[in-house]
Order: C-alpha cells, then structure tokens, then sequence
C-alpha cells in the first residue's frame, strides 16, 4: 500500500490525496469515509487509467470477474465515481495485467484435511487467472516477485510473456479496446504454435480476447494481420 506522495512526488494535487492509496503498482483505490456516501472524488494520478468496476461486472455464480467493455480516463484530473454499498472504488492502471487465483479457492493455507466443496491453494497450484488492460509496454511480479508476466504492444498486435517456474493454465480475459491502436484479432499463437478455435473467443462488442493456454514460459503472440 503506498500513499499518493510516493507515486506522484512532484504532482501537488496528488500529494494532497490522503484518502486515497496505491495497492500493488496498478490498484488505485479509494474508501469511502462519509457515512451514507454514494459516490466520491477520486483525484486519478498522471497515465491512464480505468474504472474497474464500469469495466466489467462480479458474477456471483462463479465469484470470478467478468471482463466487459472498458474506457480509458486520463490522469491528473478528479472524477467522481459511484459508490454502492458492495462497491469499493477501484482504479486500474492502463497497461496493467492482474495475476488472479481462481475464484474457488477459499484458503491461501496449504494444510489441513480435503473436505467436500473445500478448495486449498494447493488444489489450484496449476491454474492461474489473468485480466490484461494492455498498452503500450508494462510488466507485472507474482509469486512472491518470483515469476513475472511482460506486455508488449506492437503494429496490429500484443504479445504477452510469461515467466513461470511451474506448468500451469492460464485463463486470459484481456481488454483490447485499452490499446493505443485497438485491433481485431485474427489467431492466438501460444509458444509459436496456432491455439484451436475452441481455446480462445473474441467478443466484438466487449472488444474482450479470451484465452487458455498451457505451460511454464512462453510468448502468447495475439495477431491482428494474418496472411
């Protein structure tokens, strides 16, 4: 959790936010302290930005995130954001990719007895969620900083590396409409090789990518010109 002053020094409209806080370096969020409190004015740092939850929505069937269409709002400026009572007012950094556990699993210890609907981590040490807002060039840690994904944008594609120390699944929900020159995919190559039709979809409304893939490290390669 980092204050303001540490993101923006040199920025004194963010300096003076102290109700307001960075978790990770792409989480920007901000609590509502006025009782009763609907909504609120969240100053957004310098970069771009988007509104998680206008993003995407929580389906409570799954407890997993839905990616949806999502805008981008630019920094050094104050928007006013809504705030339901289930709703913590969450800012995600354009460029980020968020490494997430899958929705099931309800505990991070690794001991104790299975029991039926009860699912440990150690149940689910071979998946791994990601929701991707990629542009331009960024990076992200996990694990401990001990395995990392890098994004990359570039001339009508995106690739995606990933730097595991484990085999694992991966589920990709990535926004394509946050690019700084949004394209349509035409194949998903995983390690050189063409993913099937049926391992990934494009939602052309959402402009959301989804994907599966499998492996330790790798390059998914996601092309928007194909011959």
């Amino acid at each position: 959790m980092r204050h303001l002053v540490l993101v923006a020094p040199d920025d004194s409209e963010a300096v003076g936010h102290h109700d307001e806080f960075l978790f990770g370096p792409d989480l920007l969020a901000a609590p509502i302290l006025v009782p009763g409190a609907r909504s609120r004015d969240v100053y957004l740092p310098d970069g771009a930005w988007v509104d998680l939850w206008r993003a995407g929505r929580y389906d409570s069937a799954t407890g997993g995130f839905v990616l949806g269409r999502a805008t981008i709002m630019p920094g050094r400026q104050t928007v006013t954001l809504p705030a339901p009572l289930d709703e913590l007012p969450i800012m995600v950094r354009a460029g980020a990719v968020l490494p997430l556990l899958p929705p099931e699993v309800d505990t991070l210890a690794d001991y104790g007895d299975a029991a039926p609907g009860f699912v440990r981590l150690a149940d689910r040490r071979d998946r791994l969620m990601l929701l991707a807002f990629p542009r331009g060039r960024s990076a992200a840690r996990m694990f401990a900083g001990a395995e990392g994904l890098r994004s990359r944008e570039g001339a009508g594609g995106w690739e995606l590396s990933v730097h595991g120390k484990e085999r694992r699944t991966y589920q990709l929900q990535a926004s394509l409409a946050i690019l700084e020159q949004p394209f349509e995919p035409c194949a998903v190559e995983w390690r050189g090789v063409p993913l099937p039709g049926s391992a990934w979809q494009w939602d052309r409304a959402t402009r959301v990518l989804r994907a599966e893939f499998t492996g330790a490290r790798g390059l998914l390669h996601i092309r928007g010109v194909c011959h």
